[in-house]
């Protein structure tokens, strides 16, 4: 980590999916469910809909900034977990959205200047955290519009406490300096993948 208590890092994947996808709640093996997707754009009203944000308000708090109608993003998913083994206890889950741009969403390196910016921002406040945040740039289409682009989720990961309370309010820190940048990123030219107005 070169001297920094937190880790950083950008991969690219090809797997790709379908938005908006479908979800009936089933559990995982994991524990996880899938609930589908959810429009949040521009209607924070529709947050109590996503059982996720539930036992969560970091991510919760996140998730309404990021759809705030003045930013430049879109949510597309999020999860987050308590984790306990022999190792301690940990938090982790992930954000995953869209530049809310049906242009400039179809080009991965539109998401190459928020992953710079953000690590930047990491430095410059000398974060304390021990966490992980990776940043995967993945394919999507999106069915309206008819387009093909790509989403980015960011991985958060707390290194293992003793005590859960401890792993929570690293988890809470570290999901809050996200949603402080991610709430700041302004609109970008094009029309709107989703404007809020869509069911």
């Amino acid at each position: 980590m070169h001297g920094q208590p937190y880790a950083v890092g950008l991969t690219i994947g090809f797997q790709g999916k379908g938005i908006p996808y479908g979800g009936f709640g089933h559990i995982r093996e994991d524990g996880g469910a899938n609930h589908g997707f959810k429009l949040l754009k521009g209607q924070p009203r529709r947050l109590d809909e996503i059982p996720e944000l539930k036992q969560d308000a970091a991510m919760r708090e996140l998730v309404r900034s990021l759809n705030d109608a003045q930013t430049g993003l879109v949510s597309i998913g999020c999860d987050s977990g308590a984790n306990s083994d022999e190792h301690g206890h940990r938090r982790s889950g992930y954000i995953e959205f869209a530049v809310n741009s049906a242009e400039k969403v179809t080009d991965a390196s539109v998401y190459f200047p928020l992953f710079f910016h953000f690590s930047r921002l990491l430095h410059n406040q000398k974060f304390q955290e021990r966490v992980q945040f990776h940043w995967s740039i993945e394919p999507a289409h999106f069915f309206h519009p008819n387009a093909d682009g790509f989403t980015a989720t960011i991985y958060i990961n707390t290194i293992s406490y003793p005590e859960m309370g401890a792993a929570q309010a690293s988890w809470d820190r570290s999901v809050a300096v996200l949603e402080y940048f991610l709430r700041n990123v302004p609109p970008v030219n094009g029309h709107p993948l989703f404007d809020g107005d869509e069911a």
